[in-house]
């Protein structure tokens, strides 16, 4: 009995045995493994198909699913719509692909921790203004589908912490996925109060490397005392497309403003007779936008 050249498909020859009820229910056989099956349940489908072969479809009344085989499990199908991924917690994870149908690209975003901002020495009188902390790092990459496994690894960058009466901390580290890194911002410079003029650097910002596109967060702004009245200039960084630049809350003496997320540097302390801290950094985060 010859079969169709494109799915396989058999039919009678003239020189077979003439036996239609046999002709008709290998034709039918062969036919329902091409349908879309019906069934209540997932343990009805798989107790009348034992061993589903590759590209089989179901639907399943209960749940009001259409599921495939893909030839290791059953997967639901889905609207291909665009999905995202995201995180902006400091620490290590996985982006694991979305099951399904393999997306045609995925956008990753990619940006690094914000420093915090310099804090202040209250040493006597006078005044004082830490430098603001650097923002992180920017970059963007856009990735097929076969360049990255199903589960590829990153890291996420913490801010900086603010400290009393010492220089800010940098973001504890660089923000990673695969080939891409997008570098923490540095810490602002401490200031000690007093009535001459006097500045403290603001931290700079932390650079992109690896993407398309490569960017680099800006620096922090500078605390600046003329005499015994300080300017207030002591911004956070703003980080590309993130964290924007922050400043000093108010104008009484405290501790500084943390960054805005993702990746903005936090901006100095202000103070006259008390030690204060600057304001933390951001941490970074991951954005992966899958296209299909």
């Amino acid at each position: 009995m010859p079969n169709t050249p494109m799915q396989g498909f058999p039919y009678p020859a003239l020189s077979d045995a003439a036996n239609g009820p046999v002709a008709f229910q290998n034709l039918a056989q062969a036919v329902e493994k091409r349908v879309v099956m019906v069934y209540a349940d997932a343990a009805s489908r798989t107790a009348a198909v034992p061993a589903p072969t590759a590209g089989m479809l179901s639907f399943l009344t209960t749940t009001g699913v259409f599921e495939w085989y893909t030839g290791t499990a059953w997967v639901a199908l889905r609207p291909l719509t665009n999905s995202t991924f995201t995180q902006s917690i400091a620490g290590s994870a996985n982006f694991v692909k979305p099951t399904g149908p393999a997306a045609r690209l995925h956008i990753v975003e990619l940006w690094g921790p914000g420093g915090a901002g310099g804090g202040c020495v209250g040493a006597g009188s006078g005044t004082a203004e830490g430098g603001g902390g650097g923002a992180g790092g920017y970059v963007r990459r856009v990735y097929a589908d076969s360049e990255l496994s199903a589960s590829e690894p990153f890291l996420i960058g913490a801010g900086g912490t603010g400290v009393s009466g010492n220089n800010g901390n940098p973001g504890s580290a660089s923000s990673t996925f695969k080939a891409l890194t997008a570098g923490a911002g540095a810490g602002g410079s401490v200031m000690t109060s007093g009535t001459t003029d006097a500045g403290a650097n603001g931290g700079q910002g932390g650079t992109g490397s690896g993407g398309q596109l490569n960017a680099q967060g800006s620096d922090g702004g500078k605390g600046r005392r003329l005499g015994s009245t300080c300017l207030f200039a002591n911004h956070g960084g703003a980080a590309p497309v993130g964290g924007g630049a922050v400043m000093f809350p108010n104008f009484g003496a405290g501790t500084g403003t943390a960054g805005n997320s993702p990746g903005g540097g936090g901006s100095g302390g202000f103070a006259s007779t008390a030690n204060v801290a600057g304001g933390a950094g951001a941490p970074g985060k991951i954005l992966v936008t899958s296209l299909y």
